[in-house]
């Protein structure tokens, strides 16, 4: 040692290191510290005390107490890069379990295999998290009994040990268990359970569920254990969330191949019963596809009708025509197969004996003990039932239910369709049978039919428009070479087209109407036209006439008018005529005699008073029947009527109606003095009217309104009397016994006017007339 430079103090203090290292590398950085400082405790005092070189031996214990600080702080880096070693081996190997499988059983199992064995403990658990529920549930144990797993199966989140780190989302450890006043769960005491390290399982920082490491005697887990378990924790919480998510791809695909199958099966439906548009072979089809897709041994299709409410069998196979019978017609509501078409529902019978009395014998006598209906449907709503059957006990699934309603679906659409068809072929067959009804009425008719589209070209015309127009129907139809504009006048042309103007706007035309045309030889005809405007799909295209030729009739109307209005004129002349005869010599011969017979009483003196007596008694009858010849002679010809003109006579004429009944006559616009014939027939028809009002109407008030226009003159006659029930048309009046009504109407057409008569039981009768001027 003194070759070394070293006394034998210097060599003690040195051997100080050896205990300091041994106590590093046993017991890590913390021991090393603890045991050189229990070094420097010892060596310090000798190096101040007892050495005879104190400066030189403190400066040896401090450098002895320097290097076993860093050998201390050497072993402890050494140490935590082992532990890092072992926890990376750890999680590889953890790592390399839980992706040997996407299965979550077979990951849970395999994972708790490897936690016990790098963790060294007794027992471990994996609790999984459902977020519904808000509960844990056991789902991979080892060491653990049956029963003790059965007691903790379910646990709140929150509660105990587990469902608190579910909750904080934080590692627990317990060193001993029977220590923990909170432990509740004799279970858990009584399967010896005393130290547990909980950690959460986590996924992307949510949690799943937790792990739990469990040990039968106590144990107080170290950081290091506690930052391992966590880690290993995460890691199965994510192959958790693998494993769930493949379960969640394997369902959907499993779904998808489900559905795949689902539609190859409803396209099969579908194609076959797109084969064919007959009814009677659509049900067919569809009942054998169906018992084929659902492999059963009994099938009814069913058509609901709405307006019984019943179920009628539309086709059937696997049962015999008299079972077929007994439920040939089921009302809605009854029995299982009125139930369904009432809700709409499926409905899965497992217990046939529960049917009506009637059908328990029949189902028994097929030998059918399981039995499914359900609707069909089209658009929205019920159509129909289909109803399948097994004659061995069998439990039809939901994924049965939902193909089968799927397939009422479809047959619905079909029989539907087929039912569409059905009406449309009907419907195609009326309208040929229409339309050649049509051609034949149109080609017979007796009155002219012709068609021309906008541009006034005509497109279709039958034989009678040949007679009409002196054209051929082959000339009438040659393009743009005979227009309709060809036989109308400027003013012909100009009312066609206002009709037009009117019937494309949609406004009122007042029909027929009358027209005039000219023939192919230049004569002219009279024509009673109706138009219609044909349409196709809303829009127009074209116009329908339907004409009469009315030429004849119209020129025996205008002679029958006039010659109405000369027998009326001779009937007024004569009228006159007597009128004035009675005026200038009946009455005045009358006057004459009259005054002979007072000249008489007044100079015969011999006379007695009986003689006087009866002498004026013949002077009164002369005066009363003079006054009723001057009344006479008024009513055949008012001279009023002559000389002032119609508002004067009428009010005379209102004058001569006795006192009970008020008469008011008043005029409307500018007096003024009409054409002779124009005032005798409006005085006429108000003579009339107000005849009526005294004799029939039992009225107290009247009132007579003269309106004289530019164009025309109005009279209307009202009264508050009770009125009387109008016939339907002005035609009927004669066969009503209106003769004076029917006068007017007569008298009024003389003058091209128009007579309007308004009345109503209980409410009184007006009577206007026009005359146009």
């Amino acid at each position: 040692m003194e070759n070394l430079g070293l006394d034998r103090h210097a060599f003690e203090r040195i051997l100080y290191l050896i205990p300091i290292i041994l106590a590093g590398f046993l017991f890590g950085q913390r021991g090393a510290i603890v045991v050189s400082l229990v070094a420097l405790a010892c060596m310090l005092p000798r190096a101040i005390f007892i050495s005879e070189h104190p400066t030189d031996a403190i400066l040896e214990t401090a450098g002895v107490f320097v290097v076993g600080a860093v050998v201390a702080l050497s072993f402890g880096s050494l140490r935590k890069e082992r532990e890092r070693r072992i926890q990376f081996s750890v999680l590889n190997e953890i790592s390399g379990v839980v992706s040997q499988s996407l299965e979550l059983g077979q990951v849970l199992s395999s994972s708790i295999d490897s936690v016990i064995n790098v963790m060294k403990v007794d027992a471990g658990m994996v609790f999984l998290l459902n977020k519904e529920a808000g509960e844990l549930t056991v789902a991979a144990q080892r060491g653990l009994s049956s029963g003790f797993v059965e007691s903790i199966s379910r646990i709140k989140l929150g509660q105990g040990f587990n469902g608190r780190v579910a909750e904080t989302g934080e590692p627990l450890f317990v060193e001993d268990i029977s220590q923990d006043p909170s432990i509740t769960k004799a279970a858990v005491v009584s399967e010896g359970i005393k130290a547990q390290l909980i950690v959460p399982l986590k996924s992307k920082g949510k949690v799943v569920g937790t792990l739990c490491a469990a040990m039968h005697s106590s144990r107080r887990f170290r950081q290091d254990e506690v930052e391992l378990l966590t880690a290993i924790g995460n890691q199965i919480g994510v192959a958790v969330e693998n494993a769930r998510l493949y379960e969640q791809e394997k369902e959907v695909t499993n779904q998808i191949r489900e559905s795949e199958e689902r539609l190859t099966r409803l396209n099969t439906i579908s194609t076959v019963l797109a084969e064919s548009l007959e009814l009677e072979q659509v049900l067919h089809k569809a009942i054998d596809v169906v018992m084929k897709i659902m492999e059963v041994d009994v099938g009814l299709i069913f058509s609901l009708d709405e307006e019984s409410q019943e179920l009628v069998l539309m086709a059937y196979e696997g049962v015999s025509k008299k079972f077929a019978e007994s439920v040939d017609r089921t009302i809605v509501g009854e029995g299982f197969n009125g139930r369904v078409a009432k809700t709409g529902e499926p409905l899965i019978v497992k217990d046939v004996t529960a049917g009506p009395a009637w059908y328990v014998p029949q189902i028994k006598e097929m030998k059918i003990e399981s039995e499914v209906i359900v609707p069909m449907s089209f658009g929205g709503r019920v159509v129909g039932t289909i109803w399948i059957a097994q004659r061995r006990p069998r439990d039809f699934l939901p994924d049965d239910v939902s193909l089968l309603t799927a397939l009422g679906s479809q047959i619905g659409n079909s029989i539907a369709n087929a039912r569409l068809y059905q009406e449309q072929r009907e419907v195609t067959e009326q309208l040929r049978v229409s339309e050649e009804r049509y051609r034949e009425l149109f080609e017979n008719a007796n009155d002219a039919i012709w068609v021309h589209d906008l541009e006034g070209n005509i497109i279709a015309a039958n034989k009678a428009s040949e007679k009409l127009t002196g054209y051929t129907v082959e000339e009438l139809l040659q393009a743009n070479k005979l227009n309709v504009s060809a036989f109308l006048s400027d003013e012909g042309l100009v009312m066609a087209k206002d009709i037009r103007r009117r019937l494309l706007k949609n406004e009122p035309v007042v029909q027929p109407y009358e027209q005039r045309i000219f023939r192919k030889d230049g004569t002219e005809a009279i024509l009673m036209i109706t138009t219609n405007l044909v349409t196709e799909a809303g829009s127009p295209v074209a116009f329908q006439h339907i004409a009469r030729d009315v030429t004849e009739e119209k020129r025996m109307r205008e002679n029958l008018q006039f010659y109405l209005r000369q027998i009326n004129r001779a009937q007024e002349e004569e009228r006159k005529r007597i009128a004035r005869e009675l005026h200038d010599d009946t009455i005045q011969y009358m006057v004459v005699l009259a005054r002979q017979l007072d000249d008489l009483a007044s100079s015969s003196k011999g006379l007695s008073n009986e003689e006087r007596l009866r002498l004026e008694s013949l002077r009164q009858q002369i005066n009363s029947i003079m006054e009723g010849v001057r009344r006479l002679s008024h009513d055949l010809r008012p001279a009023t009527l002559d000389r002032l003109g119609l508002f004067s006579a009428l009010e005379w004429l209102a004058s001569q109606i006795p006192s009970e009944i008020s008469v008011e006559v008043k005029a409307l616009g500018s007096e003024r003095r009409l054409p002779a014939e124009v005032e005798l027939v409006l005085f006429r028809i108000a003579q009339e009217a107000l005849s009526n009002v005294r004799r029939h109407s039992q009225a107290t008030k009247a009132e007579v309104t003269v309106e004289f226009d530019d164009k025309k003159t109005r009279i209307m006659v009202r009264d508050n009397g009770k009125g009387f029930a109008l016939p339907e048309t002005m035609g009927d009046l004669v066969k009503a016994g209106r003769l004076g009504l029917a006068g007017m109407q007569e008298r009024i057409q003389l003058l091209n006017g128009s007579l309007k008569i308004e009345s109503e039981l209980g409410r009184g009768t007006t009577v206007t007339v026009e005359a146009p001027i």
